[in-house]
């Protein structure tokens, strides 16, 4: 009886593990394994080049940090496709702002490299969280800009009624602008945050609930 007792708890056991699994890196399995995508992961800008060693140590963490996330959500072998992508160019990097980092990173999403990545998959920066965030880093590595791809507004769709002054589209357009990047720590761009991204609602969470530094507590 204990015997048919132990062979129920490790079935068991091993339901919930491949449960956690599906649940914590279902989507990245999903782009990898069925859409056929070579890599996931984000695009890294450096932004500050006072400190090759501080790059470097940058770096180590935050590949750690998704090696480490992977290993608790047993993703190993997601290991493989993963590719935090370090983009350095001190020409154009060097000070750049979150927004100048966008519009780079918008014409990297739009470029060929980037297509035979996700064999020029229709709608990519709206599906995939490697084509819609990239992650924009100063000289403050503690932290991270978690940048967002404005989505292109339909020229039909109108945004403001004749009602609306023009203190309140000011402030909304203010609001916005806010809402399309965030100070997040490293954990919240690892491997099942990562997962979390697919959903804009992650976003949006990140974004809306701040503390006094202006970090995300979401």
């Amino acid at each position: 009886m204990s015997s048919t007792f132990g062979q129920a708890g490790t079935t068991f056991k091993t339901s919930i593990q491949r449960d956690n699994k599906w649940k914590f890196t279902g989507k990245i399995r999903e782009t990898i394994k069925d859409r056929k995508h070579k890599k996931w992961g984000l695009l890294v800008y450096r932004c500050d080049y006072a400190s090759n060693d501080t790059w470097t140590k940058f770096l180590a963490a935050i590949n750690q940090e998704m090696q480490r996330g992977l290993d608790i959500v047993q993703g190993e072998d997601l290991k493989d496709t993963l590719e935090m992508t370090p983009k350095e160019d001190k020409n154009t990097l060097d000070g750049a702002t979150v927004d100048q980092v966008r519009d780079i990173f918008k014409a990297w999403v739009e470029s060929d490299e980037a297509k035979a990545e996700n064999g020029n998959e229709t709608n990519a920066t709206l599906n995939y969280p490697r084509y819609t965030y990239c992650v924009h880093v100063d000289a403050d590595t503690a932290y991270v800009n978690l940048v967002q791809l404005r989505s292109e507004v339909d020229p039909q769709y109108i945004k403001y009624t004749e009602y609306s002054t023009e203190e309140e589209i000011n402030e909304e357009e203010d609001e916005e602008e806010d809402m399309d990047h965030v100070k997040v720590h490293l954990d919240y761009i690892g491997a099942y945050s990562y997962n979390s991204l697919y959903d804009p609602f992650t976003f949006d969470r990140y974004a809306s609930y701040r503390d006094e530094n202006d970090v995300s507590i979401g």
